[in-house]
């Protein structure tokens, strides 16, 4: 079965199987919107906790001259991970951009939405013909940094790569297959967070 809810925590989804002699008799579900019910005080206690950091997400990093596409926030994303670790090549997934950012001015809370998944950084190296093999088996569910050109690509030449952990690790990218990393620990949403900031 499959039981899905809204996104965003907008509501809970409970499902109740019931089996009889470890056999399958009946399922029900239900959804519960948390706007319906009245506030807890134990919950309230919570959030008020984290009440700093959930403010943190109003913060407002800039003022935009155009709204940003998601083949604009890849470019972004793939130039801070080269100008942060000053690599050759910087890659994501296409589908780890989740949102555009429309409006005059971008904030924390905009990039959470953006890339919602907590992706690290990852350094890794990888000899011409691997790249070029990446690249003309994936152009299409992959983002490059701006300045990527697979012409300029050397067969037998290493380069230093920027990569997603989600990436380094799927199984659709044999290029990666046992190859060496180092973990930055850097969500890749933090280092944007900064490089928006110091950008805008």
């Amino acid at each position: 079965f499959v039981l899905q809810c809204n996104d965003k925590n907008k509501n809970v989804a409970e499902a109740i199987i019931t089996l009889e002699n470890d056999e399958y008799k009946s399922f029900t579900s239900r959804h519960y919107n948390p706007s319906s019910y009245d506030i807890d005080d134990d919950i309230m206690k919570i959030i008020n906790k984290y009440q700093k950091e959930i403010n943190e997400g109003n913060r407002n990093l800039g003022d935009l001259p155009y709204d940003l596409s998601k083949s604009e926030l890849g470019l972004i994303a793939t130039n801070a991970m080269k100008d942060e670790y000053n690599t050759d090549i910087a890659i994501i997934n296409t589908g780890g951009i989740r949102a555009t950012i429309n409006g005059d001015c971008v904030y924390v809370k905009d990039v959470f939405n953006v890339f919602p998944f907590d992706n690290e950084i990852f350094l890794i190296e990888l000899e011409g013909r691997e790249v070029i093999s990446l690249y003309q088996s994936n152009r299409s569910y992959l983002y490059f940094n701006e300045d990527f050109n697979i012409n300029n690509i050397n067969n037998n030449i290493v380069y230093k790569i920027a990569v997603i952990d989600y990436v380094f690790t799927s199984p659709y990218y044999d290029e990666f297959k046992d190859e060496e990393y180092t973990d930055t620990d850097v969500i890749l949403r933090d280092l944007l967070v900064t490089y928006i900031d110091n950008m805008y």
